[in-house]
């Protein structure tokens, strides 16, 4: 089983917006189901694990609820930095012989599903 951990755990203080960017909308809707949608529809992600602010985790279901996110296993708090956070995430992994883990930002939803599938083919070699 293939797993994607999908790191959105940022404050987005850079921005200095009143929202953590991962929240803020690209199309009426949030950037971060912009991005979880590019991995659901991935043929080679079996399965998502989310990490997000603390604050965020509880209520993300009801965001996510409208948008069928069925590959979203967990949906785990974030660390104080990015590798902590990957590593909350990475915790939260099923871990098998064969899997592939691969991490991406929750924050850059263009990734597209042939750049996901190059990059868990490219790890199988």
């Amino acid at each position: 089983m293939n797993v994607a951990i999908i790191a959105a755990a940022g404050q987005g203080t850079r921005m200095g917006g009143k929202r953590a960017k991962q929240f803020l909308e690209l199309a009426g809707i949030p950037i971060i189901i912009h991005t979880l949608q590019a991995f659901e529809t991935c043929e080679a992600i079996q399965e998502i694990i989310l990490v997000l602010p603390e604050a965020d985790v509880r209520g993300f279901s009801a965001v996510a609820r409208p948008y069928k996110l069925e590959k979203v296993r967990a949906v785990v708090p974030g660390g104080v930095t990015r590798a902590s956070s990957v590593l909350n995430g990475l915790r939260a992994v099923q871990a098998s012989d064969n899997d592939i883990v691969v991490v991406h930002d929750g924050s850059r939803p263009l990734v597209t599903s042939v750049e996901i599938t190059r990059t868990v083919q490219a790890a199988e070699v």
